[in-house]
């Protein structure tokens, strides 16, 4: 019944409590997001705040306990009755009395202590979400509805409480901060490590942390404890972008192991996915659909999910929260990998996004299917003049390059320089023009070893361009491009650009455009 005590090293984030504070009236304020994300820490922040300006707070953090409508209605009256004993007099002389009078009344009865009271009073009900019995629903509906005009709640939850929010409050009257809005900036980031002091850090080496973690709290805080013991910025970032323990552990400490089993086992298989939509998780999952219904229930969650259109037809897994799962997945699955990328690719491919479906054919092993895909993505883009676009996807396949090569000269809109600059920059790696094909013994490695921002990165360096012109199609900066890159280079143990795109990819690319 107390908020919690702010830690030490705590970033004030005043843009978020000067929007807390322009509150609309008898309004409504719902903070929602993933587990560490300072989801908590805010509210506690924004109620010292209140309550050194003198307003009384009252304070409840819930879990699974508190779902017994006596009991919630018992809790509350004490954390008003904590803060101002005036306002919650009446209603717990009636539970001293009796403890079994109806909650109705217990709760009328408060609410006409705090209008009475001429106050501007707050309630705080931290982790509501976990609140499911219908009858504590109830409770709260209640007292939500009937709320006095001097009574603001505040509602914090990492998914979408199973309150019928609309029917209590018009739209205008809720306030929602959700988790694009607590994702620490850059700015709040320096601030952060500039106050735990572990290690000094310049602003490159921030932005590179921040980006790993997209601005996801409890990820700087992991980052910060590794840099003690590493000292090393693009080492840490690196881990934590690719194989790290400790964010496997706090994820399952605090997501994975709370979920169903069947959404679970739902994560897992699409995490080999960059973007997701109903239909390819369909695809992926084998029978049974019902794709749809997972994701509303893991975007109305906040299971570290996020829509990338308007239409919320297409989402994707929080960066770190992928990896960990693709992790998961080697550990627990190992053969299920190229079933899932087949089918993947067979989607993708069928939606004619060869991109997509040559990038699963590979990891799925079945690379004769890749190239053939890759001419087909080729064709296409030559029908609709985009030569600069051409995928770096596909095996180290000469004759596919050469098939290619005789398309363009038949085509105007074809720079037919960059089809010669792939043909030289593959015969210089492979040796000759009369290389073997690629065996399935020396396959491109599986593109699951890198990121989702690496893997797009060494799709921009296929089509030949340079870090600065990268850095603008991905709005990065060539620093952190670089910095991506060196990663790169490390996972696949190679030297150059083409090493590089020919191991994950299979394809040559000039490096005279590309000059780090």
């Amino acid at each position: 019944m107390m908020a919690p005590r702010l830690p030490p090293g705590c970033v004030q984030r005043p843009a978020l409590l000067e929007r807390l504070c322009a509150r609309p009236a008898h309004g409504l304020t719902v903070v929602t997001a993933p587990a560490g994300f300072g989801k908590t820490t805010l509210l506690a922040e924004w109620s010292e705040a209140l309550s050194e300006q003198k307003h009384p707070v009252a304070w409840l953090s819930l879990d699974g306990e508190d779902d017994d409508p006596q009991q919630f209605g018992a809790y509350l009256v004490a954390a008003f009755s904590r803060t101002s004993g005036d306002i919650a007099r009446q209603a717990q002389q009636l539970l001293g009395h009796d403890e079994l009078t109806p909650i109705k009344t217990i709760i009328s009865v408060l609410l006409n202590g705090i209008a009475a009271s001429g106050l501007c009073v707050f309630l705080v009900l931290d982790d509501v979400d976990r609140l499911t019995a219908k009858p504590v629903l109830a409770v709260v509906s209640r007292l939500l509805r009937y709320a006095p005009e001097n009574l603001h709640v505040l509602l914090g939850a990492r998914g979408e409480p199973a309150l019928t929010l609309g029917q209590l409050r018009t739209p205008e009257k809720i306030m929602r901060l959700g988790v694009d809005d607590l994702r620490f900036s850059i700015d709040e980031a320096q601030a952060y490590f500039d106050q735990t002091g572990a290690v000094p850090l310049d602003r490159t080496s921030v932005a590179l942390l921040n980006e790993a973690t997209e601005g996801w709290v409890a990820g700087l805080q992991l980052a910060c404890l590794a840099l003690s013991q590493a000292g090393d910025t693009a080492k840490v970032a690196t881990n934590l972008a690719g194989n790290s323990s400790v964010i496997d552990r706090y994820l399952n400490d605090t997501v994975l192991a709370h979920l169903p089993p069947p959404m679970l086992k739902f994560l897992m298989h699409t995490s080999i996915l960059e973007r997701l939509t109903p239909a390819v998780c369909d695809a992926i999952m084998g029978s049974g659909g019902g794709s749809g219904a997972k994701l509303d229930w893991l975007e109305r969650h906040n299971v570290f999910i996020r829509p990338l259109d308007d239409r919320h037809e297409w989402y994707r897994y929080h960066a770190l929260f992928s990896d960990a799962l693709r992790r998961r997945l080697v550990r627990q699955m190992p053969r299920e990998l190229p079933v899932l990328h087949h089918r993947a690719s067979q989607w993708f491919a069928g939606a004619h996004l060869w991109r997509e479906a040559v990038r699963h054919a590979l990891a799925a092993g079945e690379l004769e299917q890749a190239a053939q895909w890759i001419e087909n993505c080729a064709i296409e883009m030559l029908e609709r003049g985009e030569p600069h676009t051409l995928p770096g996807e596909g095996p180290p396949a000469r004759a596919l390059l050469q098939r290619f090569r005789q398309i363009a000269e038949d085509v105007s809109t074809v720079e037919t320089a960059y089809v010669d600059r792939l043909l030289a920059a593959f015969d210089d790696a492979c040796g000759s023009p009369a290389a073997s094909p690629t065996t399935v013994e020396s396959a491109p490695v599986s593109a699951d070893i890198l990121s989702a921002r690496e893997f797009e990165v060494l799709n921009h360096v296929a089509c030949g361009l340079s870090n600065k012109e990268i850095g603008r199609s991905l709005k990065l900066a060539p620093e952190t491009v670089k910095w991506h890159l060196k990663n790169i280079f490390e996972k696949l143990n190679v030297s150059s650009r083409i090493e590089a795109v020919q191991k994950v990819l299979g394809l040559g690319v000039g490096e005279d455009r590309a000059a780090m």
